[in-house]
């Protein structure tokens, strides 16, 4: 199971979906991963649930009606808590309907729940309870990853027992990279327009389709999992779905940008690319250098990088 991929996602807050047959420690291995980063876990059965005991129930306030929050919201915003939405494929849609905001905004109904983490786990349709395919509206808001059995750590673990996880931790400036996945996201976007949405994809998958929302969950996500050096293939993958994720990467691969640093400290005499989807994805990184480090030199020298484009008539 991929345990770094899953923790990465957890800390950098992007709300992660474990697909796994039943049986295979999904929900054991979301509370061991609240143990190894010493968050609570609290657990939300989303199949046994009403909408109500999601978005919270109505009551009189002031002369208005009001929604109460549930009891499981409070307590995970006091412990700043993964919330586990388990079994969430089993949940009808009048449910699945209810959880859209939590996912995304992090309310339960007009509750605000900061610092909590969401997680969900999941039969695939055919092999759960009651299973629900999700509607394009639940897929589109998760980052996806499939669990899997590692027949190898089994055997060890059920000879001389379980050990504690152990994961790796984002540092504290790992978002200063979504500056540089931004950039690349950008250059992308204008390499292969078609690509941003392709909202027909959920009519092969119930799973991850390319839209602005999820491509940019993938840019925070490989931000966040090059900061500790854990591959972000798996991750923009979960989020984009596996044939946009794969044309991605593979143009990444192939770019061979210059580096940013050396354009700022030689803006007129600096080599650049010629193509122009490489043109474009390098002058992004410069940008994205600047963000990260704005000083008046930098700045002055990445205008008389663009000057020079515009005027070799590349504008």
């Amino acid at each position: 199971m991929d345990v770094k991929s899953l923790a990465v996602a957890i800390q950098a807050d992007i709300p992660v979906l474990l697909w796994g047959p039943p049986g295979i420690g999904k929900t054991k291995t979301i509370e061991a991963l609240g143990r190894a980063l010493e968050r609570p876990v609290e657990v939300l059965i989303a199949a046994t649930r009403e909408p109500a005991d999601i978005a919270g129930y109505p009551v009189p306030q002031d002369g208005t009606v009001g929604l109460l929050p549930p009891n499981w919201a409070a307590r995970s915003v006091k412990g700043g808590a993964i919330l586990l939405l388990d079994e969430i494929s089993c949940a009808p849609p009048a449910v699945q309907a209810a959880v859209l905001r939590l996912v995304l905004d992090r309310y339960a109904g007009d509750y605000p729940l900061p610092g909590v983490a969401i997680v969900g786990a999941a039969n695939p349709a055919d092999l759960a309870a009651g299973g629900w395919d999700l509607a394009p509206a639940m897929s589109n808001r998760w980052c996806h990853l499939q669990a899997n059995v590692d027949a190898i750590a089994l055997s060890a673990g059920i000879l001389a027992g379980w050990p504690e996880l152990r994961v790796p931790r984002l540092p504290q400036n790992w978002a200063e990279r979504r500056y540089e996945t931004r950039a690349l996201l950008s250059a992308w976007w204008r390499a292969r327009p078609e690509v941003v949405l392709a909202p027909e994809d959920t009519q092969r998958r119930e799973r991850a389709w390319p839209s602005p929302r999820t491509w940019e969950m993938a840019a925070i996500l490989s931000a966040a999992a090059q900061s500790v050096s854990v591959p972000d293939q798996p991750l923009i993958a979960g989020c984009v779905g596996d044939p946009a994720a794969l044309e991605f990467l593979a143009w990444r691969q192939n770019l061979d940008l210059p580096d940013p640093e050396e354009l700022l400290k030689n803006p007129t005499r600096a080599k650049l690319p010629k193509r122009g989807d490489q043109l474009y994805a390098a002058l992004a990184a410069v940008t994205a250098a600047i963000l990260r480090e704005p000083t008046a030199e930098r700045y002055v020298a990445a205008w008389d990088l663009l000057e020079r484009v515009g005027r070799e008539g590349q504008a």
